[in-house]
């Protein structure tokens, strides 16, 4: 829009120059593009339908012009689950040979969980040329595969018994096959719930149950011999102890009867020493000692029932 004259010139040309001024400030607006510090971003250019596969962008603002824009992914850790209360059902497969019986081939299997995964900067290029933005449908393929194939190198036992070991073989075959196909490492895998048919289940526990039966009244036989076998040890020991105790009282007579013995000999020998004494002192004889010996006999004993007898010399 001009105007005529001169000055209607001078207006013209302000006000184109105003009109591209803005033109330039929004365009120049436009050429920046942010990517948060949870994401990375691939380059793509609109007018060409250009990916530029070989550089990924970090977090930051990038000026790439009016015609270009970013295709973000996550640079965060990344939940894949699979439950009856998510999107991706529980994974179906197939257990190995049960070792009750052999020739089942195996129980099949539904195996809940989760996995947390992250992309690689480095892999965004493959990424995106392989699945483009799809690329999360093609890891729970991938998922699906390995945990399938792991499933059948346990008995449907080891489920229970060894599921932190099953749960390992798990991660490990879904990390491989995630770095080698898709881009992306597994941080971790978490099974949430792993269910047989409810037939096999019920099996299952009248096995376990009457296992558990067993093993009870194994304990309770080994309880009562242990309690059978205290019960000889204390007979056998009560044994010791009475022959300790009439050995200790066999013991003690004749330590008191030799003991008293030897009293009696010291007495009596004192005694006889005494009345030897005494003889000597007083000049009497032999029979007048024997007399005096008895008088004082009868005299210590105060019994009715005591006879006397007297010499013809008294």
């Amino acid at each position: 829009m001009c105007f005529e004259g001169e000055n209607a010139a001078k207006k013209c040309g302000m006000f184109s120059f105003a009109l591209i001024l803005i033109l330039g400030l929004v365009v120049f607006a436009m050429s920046w593009q942010a990517i948060e510090p949870t994401e990375y971003g691939l380059l793509y250019n609109k007018v060409s339908g250009s990916v530029y596969y070989d550089k990924s962008y970090d977090s930051g603002r990038y000026l790439i012009g009016p015609v270009q824009e970013f295709i973000k992914f996550p640079a965060t850790q990344v939940m894949l689950e699979f439950s009856n209360r998510s999107k991706n059902v529980p994974i179906e497969a197939r257990t190995g040979s049960d070792p009750n019986d052999p020739d089942s081939g195996g129980q099949p299997v539904k195996v809940s969980m989760a996995i947390m995964y992250v992309m690689k900067s480095d892999s965004l290029g493959r990424i995106y040329r392989d699945f483009s933005t799809q690329y999360e449908s093609r890891y729970v393929q991938f998922v699906r595969q390995a945990v399938s194939d792991v499933s059948q190198r346990f008995n449907p036992p080891m489920f229970w018994q060894e599921r932190k070991k099953i749960s390992d073989q798990m991660r490990k075959a879904c990390n491989t096959l995630m770095e080698k196909e898709g881009g992306a490492t597994v941080v971790s895998l978490q099974l949430t719930a792993v269910d047989f048919s409810s037939k096999y289940e019920d099996s299952i526990v009248s096995i376990q149950l009457a296992t558990q039966a067993r093993t009870t009244q194994e304990y309770q036989k080994q309880v009562v011999r242990a309690q059978k076998e205290i019960d000889i040890l204390k007979s056998q020991i009560a044994a010791q102890i009475t022959v300790v105790n009439a050995d200790a009282a066999a013991r003690k007579k004749l330590i008191l009867n030799k003991a008293s013995a030897i009293g009696f000999n010291i007495t009596q020998f004192s005694k006889a020493d005494n009345y030897k004494a005494l003889k000597e002192a007083l000049g009497l004889s032999s029979e007048q000692i024997m007399d005096y010996l008895r008088v004082k006999s009868v005299r210590t004993h105060n019994s009715n029932k005591l006879v006397v007898g007297i010499g013809s010399g008294v």
